[in-house]
Formats: structure tokens, sequence, C-alpha cells
């Protein structure tokens, strides 16, 4: 076998697995950070993007290399150009997909992606204007008037109230609604493990209560401290059957 297609493609792979990883990171550890990631159900799209750089360009370098080729070098061009296309694709789509904003309405959070979030206008506190690039954010969304009314415009508009930029304000302002709704680590186990329960309270002793966080694709709890709410903690319970 030729020795210059089997380092080319170890060197295409290597590249290739770099660059992923470095994506990868990026990705997990800002934007879809653990338990974000099974929370939107972003690992197959991850999945795509990976087998794309990191197996099929590598192989179809493979199979075309040949020296002897005169279009050799077109045809390996064309394979990093599509390559490259579908990685910026899958990022783009990723990063637009990404979670945004964690918001607190009524009774729980709701994970809002920033493509879910309707446009800003003028209306909108300056700090909810964009969507933040390192993470989502906990804050909280409040109707405006009687709730009948609220919710008719929730209606029309086609959008919940965690979608409604112009309803978001800080964590700050609804500590108190956060306090009345919020549920103690006893109410965990109706939907979780002894064993789980246990584990969580060993690990995080400051916090003291919980509750739900609804996302697209698997529920997940919120712990806090009821008696500062300062800290928020996203963990991998169900909040519900």
């Amino acid at each position: 076998m030729d020795q210059s297609r089997i380092q080319y493609f170890i060197a295409h792979l290597v590249i290739s697995a770099v660059v992923v990883g470095g994506l990868l990171w990026l990705i997990l550890s800002y934007w879809y950070p653990t338990p974000l990631a099974s929370a939107t159900g972003i690992y197959q799209i991850i999945l795509i993007l990976a087998c794309v750089d990191i197996v099929i360009g590598p192989i179809l370098s493979f199979i075309v290399y040949n020296k002897a080729k005169k279009t050799l070098k077109f045809d390996l061009l064309c394979i990093i150009v599509i390559q490259v296309m579908a990685t910026t694709y899958g990022f783009y789509s990723i990063a637009q997909a990404r979670p945004a904003w964690i918001v607190f309405t009524i009774d729980r959070f709701e994970l809002v992606k920033n493509n879910e979030i309707a446009k800003a206008d003028q209306t909108v506190l300056p700090e909810f204007r964009f969507a933040p690039w390192l993470g989502p954010k906990f804050i909280g969304a409040q109707r405006a008037g009687n709730l009948a009314e609220a919710q008719m415009n929730e209606f029309m508009r086609g959008l919940s109230l965690s979608q409604m930029p112009e309803r978001y304000v800080p964590i700050e302002k609804i500590y108190t609604e956060i306090k009345k709704k919020a549920y103690t680590y006893q109410d965990l186990l109706k939907y979780n493990s002894t064993f789980e329960v246990n584990e969580l309270k060993i690990k995080y002793p400051h916090f003291n209560a919980w509750l739900p966080l609804q996302a697209n694709a698997e529920d997940k709890v919120v712990l806090f401290n009821k008696d500062s709410i300062t800290e928020f903690k996203i963990v991998d319970l169900r909040p519900w059957h």
C-alpha cells in the first residue's frame, strides 16, 4: 500500500480530530454544560458532526488519494471544502439552538433556546436584548395584566411567557415567588431513588430546595438554597413522571 496515502490519511484524521475536539469542548463546556446536553437532545447532532469530520472526511481522502492522479489536489481540495462547509453549518446550527435563558415562570424553570426567543424591541431591558454566548443565565419572566389577558396574549402570539424577552426580569426580582414554589428534597423521592437523592445531599450540602426545569428533550431539576437563593445548580434528576 502507498505509504504516502496512509500518512495523508493519518494527518487528515488528526487535524480533523483536533478541530472537532476543540469545537466540542466549546459546545459542551459553555453552551450545553452537563446535563443540558441531554435536556436538549443535542447529542445526536454532535454525533453527526463528529462522524462527518472525523470519519467521513479522512476516509474519503484515503479512498481518492493516488499520487498518480492528475486531479489529486483538486479532489482533496473538494473533500476539504465540503468537510469545512458541513462543519460550519453544523456548528452554526448548534450555536443558534444553544440554551440562552433558564426562565422562572409561575411554578417552574423553563429552558429557552436562542432560536425560540421572540425578536427583542425597545421595551426589552438592555441586558436581555441579546442571548448570552457563554452559557445560559437564570432569569425570571412576569406576566402583564391579569392572568386571562396574559394567556390570551401568549395564545395570539403563539409564544409562551418564557419566550417573550419584554417580560424578562432579573432573577433577584422574583426571589419571593421562587421561595413560595420551592420543593424539598423529600419531594424528589417520589420520582428518584433514595440513593440518588442522598448522593445529591452529600454532593451539594448547601442546597435545600429545588424546582423543575422544563426542557424540550428531557426535564431536569434545579437546586438552590431557599434561604438565600444566590446560586443555582441543574442536576440530572426527574422532577416528575
